[in-house]
């Protein structure tokens, strides 16, 4: 059985409690297992060439020691040979659990997937998110500019500002984000640099049908997010589509009348607009919380 024919036969519902028990450190990251796996029962298959003689996915069992409070202890994990590849390729390839491993599809699903998300959720996803992986200081932005400089000759007393110009620099690059391509202003999020805590994360729709696409973010958020907002006093949510497939008013009316129950009854909640043609039919939403 191939990777893509475990994956059509398994529903992420029955496969979420696999990722949590395993990895629990990335429970709160189900959202976005949940998008990845969307996308991919929707790609098509295809080996790679140039790796001829890679073309099975193994699970075995192996030892590893870890170090507990009475001494090192022997434990085991699953290491699952597929996330190095094409994510097309991997769909294609055959699966072969090791001898004297016992695992259900489901939980061969959620080692599997953990494993192609380790490094980042599909090549497709963070295009359509804006994803960038930045390795290097964005010379643009000087609260950043100023964070490295400080960096370089870091000292203890320097520390705490250090901290501070990074901080300014995250909420920079957010507000940057936002007046880009929404209805928000500069001065309307100047606010953000005096909060105490910016939580920000990007959702994305994987209805592959037009009609589905909001019932598809309400499932996403009623039953895989995790995250305790109740502490947050002011969100911004951001809604983005392609310009050939705007929000209908019943859309807009439906997203909107979710959130305002979704979200903390006191906080205080804008809403805003924005296109990116990449999304196509389905729509983006951009979640930032403060207090």
């Amino acid at each position: 059985m191939t990777l893509k024919e475990l994956l059509n036969k398994c529903d992420f519902k029955d496969i979420a409690p696999f990722i949590a028990q395993n990895y629990p450190e990335e429970a709160g990251g189900m959202p976005h297992f949940k998008i990845a796996f969307d996308i991919l029962q929707q790609m098509t298959p295809k080996l790679n060439p140039d790796y001829p003689s890679y073309q099975e996915i193994e699970l075995s069992a192996k030892l590893y020691e870890k170090w507990e409070r009475k001494g090192m202890e022997k434990d085991y994990y699953i290491r699952v040979t597929c996330g190095g590849d094409y994510p097309e390729s991997d769909l294609a390839k055959e699966i072969v659990v090791s001898d004297g491993l016992t695992l259900t599809d489901n939980e061969i699903a959620a080692h599997c997937l953990w494993e192609m998300t380790f490094f980042g959720f599909t090549k497709r996803l963070d295009e359509a998110h804006q994803y960038k992986h930045n390795t290097g200081v964005d010379t643009s932005n000087p609260y950043a500019v100023a964070a490295e400089k400080l960096q370089k000759k870091l000292q203890k007393n320097q520390e705490k500002r250090i901290k501070q110009l990074e901080r300014m620099a995250k909420v920079e690059n957010t507000i940057r984000e936002l007046t880009a391509d929404t209805n928000f202003t500069r001065e309307e999020l100047q606010y953000l640099f005096k909060t105490n805590l910016i939580y920000e994360d990007k959702y994305h729709s994987c209805a592959y049908n037009v009609q589905q696409r909001i019932e598809y973010l309400i499932d996403l958020f009623s039953n895989y997010q995790t995250k305790d907002f109740s502490n947050f006093t002011h969100f911004l949510v951001v809604f983005r589509t392609s310009s050939a497939f705007p929000l209908s008013t019943t859309e807009l009316e439906k997203i909107q009348d979710f959130f305002s129950r979704y979200l903390p009854a006191s906080a205080n909640i804008r809403l805003g607009y924005g296109i990116f043609e990449g999304l196509e039919t389905e729509v983006g939403v951009m979640v930032v919380g403060s207090y």
